[in-house]
């Protein structure tokens, strides 16, 4: 779920950006490096931003495996744990997991 999340949405930000900025140059024009890494890092920004909630599932799904069987809290796939984390971590707390997972974080 995490690979889809994140290489859906990094791929459409890009081919999408590419499209506008290419839009700004003359036809069959290559566009410049710089521009294009732009587009690229804005798109794995919004990529990472977007799988962000299925990386928290992955590791709450995994550790969830290694507690004991009385702590543990059961969760039978991804889709019960996506509206777990919905109902849990709603707002605040999903605005803090996004600004953890941003590189620019320290």
């Amino acid at each position: 779920m995490r690979q889809m999340t994140y290489s859906l949405t990094r791929f459409g930000v890009y081919d999408e950006l590419k499209k506008r900025l290419a839009a700004r140059h003359a036809p069959g024009a290559t566009l410049p490096a710089w521009e294009l890494g732009l587009a690229a890092s804005a798109a794995g920004g919004l990529g990472g931003l977007a799988g962000n909630p299925a990386d928290v599932i992955l590791v709450r799904m995994t550790a969830d495996a290694a507690k004991p069987v009385e702590q543990r809290l059961g969760y039978k796939h991804w889709c019960v744990s996506l509206l777990v984390l919905g109902r849990q971590r709603a707002g605040a707390h999903a605005a803090r997991a996004c600004r953890l997972a941003s590189p620019t974080s320290g």
